[in-house]
């Protein structure tokens, strides 16, 4: 069989594949479609090509049938092919000639294929002229969109597209030439089969990195080819020709043991030699990948992504943001060029980091501009949702000056993520390439978690060791204490004047002081044995009210009430819950030196299952809230995530475990604690606790889920807003969707 024969065979195989594998994808779009009608007709031709060579070399009588049906092939190419490169160049610039006139000639000659007319040499040159014709028509027609694209980008790409189609034509038409058609055998069918597949990839791959990958694939599959093929070829030649089939089994296999070393050694040579960024690129990640195993630390791990991000050179601006303890918002953790916001909101952003937990991938603006464009030619109830999720993503990326974001992701929730950008604002990664800063984005998002359960361990730790202290401490503090205070309590004061009383007076204070922070330390190292039933936690907050009036400790703070009627019963300790209102209503009446309003509001909640946008109104409500609003001096950040750490305080007088004994109490009954503050405009805590007590229902002891952003509101919105939950929380649950209520303050 001719070399010729043998690639038309190939040909007609490959363009049969092609064409399933484009009308196999679902979905599959208009532009799949023609291209498996395109590639269905060029196996027909193919096909019958190789039919009519076997015929000639065997001098079948079936020649001059399968010649005709060739040349019927030939002249539905340009039919099949129309359809096509109008989807594919989407700009209206066919040319207006081409109309009814194709159709004619595209008629007239597929009749004349079955007439006698068929066998005179001009009928078959008519049919190559008008064949190759319309196809060095068509490269034209990709050449006037890449002159005229304003896209640099998409102007590459075209131009690819061009000069390799004008390759592939003109070498298979050179195989049609006479005078030259015995010195082009074959290259022409080799040609049209390697550019037909390159345009099937540039269906699925519309980035010119991609492409470029493509090729470099090619050239590292033609590189190792030749290499098998010669140890084929040197092998096989050896010794004699009765020994030939001996030789090609010796040669297979030394090939199966030389080919995955000699396969990584061609990627590796080829890379190195004709990508050569894209080689420093992989040596740089696969550095940072091992420096990243024995990384613990965020901040650390922070520094290492920009320095590795930067030395690379393929972009000029990068950031990292990380969720904060309280789950409300992103930090800027570290940058490199333009410095980007300095916080991303949760509610504000909610829609992007849907986008981005729901992707899991590699999120870019290039891909985004490309579909909002898309969207356009589409009716407008198709295209709203998708327009507003893609116009949140585009917008907050600008605020971060970013072209790429790789999202940390940890489970099912976004721990934070890596944006890079380039000034040109180009392609800087291909798409294995985004494959790999994934993988990094994996390590750093474990980095994160174990970062995590390191300082929960610690913690731990170091409150196991207070509580074993705690009671030698207790006895060794509070028995002379007791006898000092019963001694001085022995002395007359009559026999005591002037500044000798004032003195004894500040003993006493000083003892009870101590004596109370004793008792403290007891109440938070001592178990937790919760005597749970059903409590009324309106009846709870109503008798704080009571306690706070009778002790006078308003200070000229207005205590006002706002309860839900319909709240309904929960399992917890009743005195324990109302050790923690009180003391957190304290808090508040402390933090207003100057008089101000104290709220405690009551309300219930529902339950939000995975996926749904509202809670599940038939179920029920499954939590109670307790919000405690002030309208103090607040909090600072900086000492937001320490508050309820023991021992922790900003007051002269404090002993630092009111609010960790607080926590203590609510996490026991299987709850959560927040905290917003606005520095100089009050705090307000949030208790969230379920109704039905941890272990009855598995339904209802977790507190409900993050609700999709519907409105941003006030609450968070500004950049000197304080927010911060309970620190060893899931970053993704209630807090993150519960409003402020309506508060004098804002």
């Amino acid at each position: 069989m001719e070399v010729r024969t043998q690639s038309e065979l190939l040909a007609s195989i490959i363009t049969l594949s092609i064409a399933l594998s484009s009308l196999l994808r679902r979905p599959r779009p208009r532009l799949h479609q023609t291209f498996a009608w395109m590639n269905l007709a060029l196996f027909a031709w193919f096909t019958s090509r190789f039919i009519y060579e076997v015929n000639v070399s065997r001098e079948d009588d079936g020649t001059a049938f399968w010649f005709r049906l060739s040349m019927a092939a030939a002249c539905v190419i340009p039919l099949a092919s129309r359809p096509f490169l109008d989807s594919f160049l989407r700009s209206g610039s066919r040319p207006k000639t081409f109309g009814a006139a194709a159709y004619a000639a595209s008629a007239t000659l597929f009749l004349l294929a079955f007439s006698a007319w068929s066998a005179q040499p001009w009928f078959s040159a008519a049919v190559y002229v008008y064949v190759f014709g319309y196809f060095y028509t068509g490269m034209y027609r990709i050449y006037r969109e890449y002159r005229g694209s304003s896209n640099q980008v998409e102007a590459v790409r075209r131009s690819y597209l061009a000069v390799g189609g004008l390759i592939a034509v003109t070498l298979s038409f050179l195989e049609y030439l006479p005078p030259v058609q015995e010195t082009f055998a074959a290259f022409g069918e080799l040609a049209t089969v390697i550019y037909l597949y390159f345009l099937f990839q540039t269906l699925d791959h519309h980035r010119l990195l991609d492409l470029r990958g493509i090729l470099g694939k090619f050239a590292v599959a033609a590189a190792l080819a030749m290499t098998l093929a010669a140890i084929y070829w040197v092998l096989g030649q050896w010794g004699e020709e009765s020994n030939r089939w001996f030789n090609t089994l010796v040669a297979s296999l030394v090939i199966l043991i030389l080919f995955d070393p000699l396969r990584h050694f061609v990627e590796e040579l080829s890379t190195r030699l004709f990508f050569k960024e894209k080689f420093e690129l992989a040596r740089t990640l696969e550095r940072l990948r091992r420096e990243m195993l024995s990384i613990i630390d965020p901040a650390v791990m922070t520094v290492r992504l920009l320095e590795h991000f930067t030395a690379a050179r393929r972009v000029t601006q990068a950031s990292v943001y990380l969720l904060e303890a309280d789950g409300m918002s992103f930090r800027l953790a570290g940058s490199r060029g333009p410095k980007p916001v300095e916080r991303m909101d949760v509610r504000l952003h909610r829609i992007f980091l849907d986008y981005l937990q729901n992707r899991k991938a590699a999120v870019l603006v290039e891909l985004i501009e490309r579909r909002m464009a898309e969207l356009a030619s589409l009716a407008a109830g198709e295209r709203v949702a998708e327009e507003k999720t893609l116009s949140a993503a585009r917008n907050a990326m600008a605020d971060m000056h970013s072209h790429i974001c790789i999202p940390f992701i940890g489970g099912e929730r976004v721990l934070g993520f890596i944006n890079l950008g380039a000034e040109h604002r180009g392609e800087s990664f291909s798409t294995d390439e985004l494959d790999l800063l994934l993988q990094i984005g994996d390590q750093a998002a474990i980095i994160i978690e174990n970062s995590k359960l390191y300082e929960r361990l610690k913690e731990k730790e170091r409150l196991a060791s207070l509580g074993e202290m705690a009671a030698g401490l207790a006895h060794e503090i509070r028995n002379p204490l007791g006898a000092i205070k019963g001694a001085i309590q022995l002395v007359d004061p009559r026999d005591i004047r002037g500044e000798s009383q004032e003195f004894l007076n500040i003993i006493i204070e000083e003892i009870n002081r101590l004596n109370t922070v004793v008792s403290q330390f007891l109440d938070y190292s001592r178990p937790f044995h919760p005597d749970r039933r059903d409590t009324d936690v309106n009846s709870v907050v109503s008798h704080v009210e009571k306690v706070l009036l009778a002790e006078g400790v308003q200070r000229g703070a207005k205590v006002r009430l706002d309860l839900d009627e319909n709240l309904p019963l929960i399992k917890a300790d009743d005195k324990q819950l109302t050790q923690v209102v009180l003391n957190l209503a304290k808090n508040g009446i402390e933090a207003m030196p100057n008089g101000g309003e104290l709220v405690i509001e009551t309300r219930s909640a529902g339950d939000r299952a995975p996926g749904r946008s509202s809670p599940d109104q038939d179920a029920g409500p499954s939590h109670v809230e307790i919000l405690v609003h002030d309208t103090g001096m607040g909090i600072p950040r900086e000492q937001l995530n320490k508050i309820f750490i023991p021992f922790f305080t900003t007051r002269k007088d404090g002993t630092g475990l009111g609010l960790a004994i607080v926590e203590r109490i609510i996490k026991g009954h299987g709850g959560e604690i927040h905290v917003r503050s606005r520095q100089g405009e009050g705090t307000t805590f949030t208790i969230v606790l379920p109704v039905t007590a941890p272990g009855e229902s598995t339904a209802s002891a977790e507190p409900p889920a993050v609700p999709p952003l519907t409105d941003p509101g006030t609450m968070g919105s500004k950049p000197e807003e304080a927010d911060n939950r309970t620190p060893d929380r899931p970053a993704d649950n209630a807090f993150a969707g519960v409003d402020a209520p309506a508060r004098p303050n804002g």
